[in-house]
């Protein structure tokens, strides 16, 4: 899953197969495949692993069932690198 994190506004959302784009604008991007994406403007990529996400979902919603406190669920999730062979950078006409 990659999420994307606008440095100008703080948003932080999710892609689709739609372009989405931040409040401010400024970031935006979208999936091309089940694994590639394209982002353009400011945007940094964050990749969370899906495995790891899954899991820590299973662990907290049988801990609230169950009414474990525990502190939350701790998943998986980097900055994806400007090299990632899965993120596209677009060039947007603000990026001379």
């Amino acid at each position: 899953m990659k999420l994307l994190y606008c440095p100008e506004c703080a948003d932080l959302f999710s892609l689709s197969a739609q372009e989405r784009h931040c409040s401010c604008g400024r970031s935006g991007g979208r999936y091309l495949d089940d694994l590639h994406a394209e982002v353009s403007g400011a945007a940094v990529p964050i990749g969370i692993d899906n495995l790891s996400f899954d899991a820590a979902l299973r662990r907290q919603w049988l801990a609230d069932r169950d009414r474990e406190q525990i502190e939350g669920s701790i998943f998986s999730a980097w900055i994806m690198p400007a090299a990632a062979n899965t993120i596209k950078k677009r060039r947007d006409e603000t990026d001379g």
